[in-house]
Order: structure tokens, then C-alpha cells, then sequence
């Protein structure tokens, strides 16, 4: 049933019981639900979205860019490390924190216990943990890098800084790559 016949789904008795004829009624449950629907829908659909593209510059990143910085010497590293790093702080928390307000909509929208509930509750949950363990393991590293890199300078603990950084992206790709795919087949099983 269409979403615009949805709210035409029951009938009353006639006030004369001789008579056959049952009248159409509105039903208030059904048009909300098709909003809920719509609601979930489009809520679903931009967290799959934002949560797709985080995970597919994280997993770039971890793939080609991290790699190919690692091959340059610690001072090229840094500097390289300061340019991408200055554009992708802007942009990766602005991704992460759209895929969690739109599962946390959705959230609200979804029948309980359904599918896209349970993929809704895995993309916030793990949207939020990427933001927290970016700000608490990634971030004054990564402002240390970059202040050495503008100044085109190194440090003795340059190297270190450089490779735990793969290693914690690594975590942030993982949980990214994850969601993403738990999100995407409770969406499309859904819809």
C-alpha cells in the first residue's frame, strides 16, 4: 500500500444496522507512519552517506596517503603531514558528527527491535567512539606534527609521532569500514 492510501485503512459500521454501506475513515497511525517512513528514510539515508564517505577517506588515507608520506624523510613527512591534516580536520568531524545526529534521528523514527534500528545504533556508536578516540589519542599529537611541519622543522620523537599515527588511523578505518557495512545492509534490507 502506497504511502498516500496508507491513512485510508479502516472502515466504520454504518449507524443503521440494516444497511451494508461502510464508510472510509482516516487513520492518524497510518499517515504518521508514512512520515515516520519518509523521515527515517532521508535520516538513514544521510547518515549512510556521511558515514560512507568518512570511511572512504579514512580508508584512502590509510591505503595511499599514509603510505606514501612514510616514504619521505621526516621533514618532508611533517610538512606533507601538516597540509592534509589542516584540510581533513575540518572536514572528517563534520562527516562524523552528521553520521551521528542522522542515526540518532532515524533512531527515533525506526520501529524497536527492527534491522535499521540495530544499524542505527551501530553508526552513532561508533561515530561517537571515533570522535572521542580522535580527540583523546590522536589530536595534541597531530597539533605537534603540524606546528613542526609549518616550521619546517623535526624532532627526536618525530618518527615515533609519525608511526603511531597509522596505527591509531588504523583503528579509525577499522570501526569506519565496519559501521559503514553494518549501516549500509540494514538500510538496504530495509528499504
Amino acid at each position: 500500500m502506497d504511502a498516500d492510501r496508507s491513512c485510508i485503512s479502516q472502515t466504520v459500521k454504518p449507524k443503521h444496522p440494516g444497511c451494508g454501506l461502510r464508510y472510509p475513515t482516516i487513520d492518524t497511525t497510518g499517515s504518521s507512519g508514512a512520515m515516520s517512513e519518509r523521515t527515517e528514510l532521508a535520516l538513514g539515508g544521510l547518515a549512510l552517506v556521511s558515514s560512507g564517505l568518512f570511511a572512504g577517506f579514512a580508508a584512502g588515507i590509510t591505503v595511499s596517503v599514509y603510505p606514501a608520506m612514510m616514504e619521505l624523510d621526516e621533514k618532508s613527512a611533517l610538512k606533507y603531514f601538516s597540509g592534509f591534516y589542516t584540510r581533513a580536520a575540518v572536514m572528517q568531524p563534520l562527516l562524523l558528527v552528521t553520521a551521528l545526529a542522522a542515526s540518532g534521528g532515524a533512531l527515533a523514527t525506526c520501529p524497536l527491535t527492527s534491522l535499521s534500528q540495530k544499524g542505527h545504533i551501530v553508526s552513532a556508536a561508533a561515530s561517537a567512539f571515533m570522535l572521542g578516540w580522535t580527540r583523546l589519542t590522536m589530536v595534541s599529537e597531530n597539533n605537534e606534527m603540524v606546528a613542526l611541519g609549518k616550521k619546517g622543522q623535526t624532532s627526536p620523537k618525530a618518527g615515533r609521532m609519525l608511526d603511531s599515527w597509522g596505527t591509531r588511523h588504523n583503528v579509525r578505518t577499522i570501526v569506519s569500514v565496519a559501521s559503514f557495512c553494518v549501516l549500509g545492509y540494514a538500510f538496504l534490507r530495509r528499504h
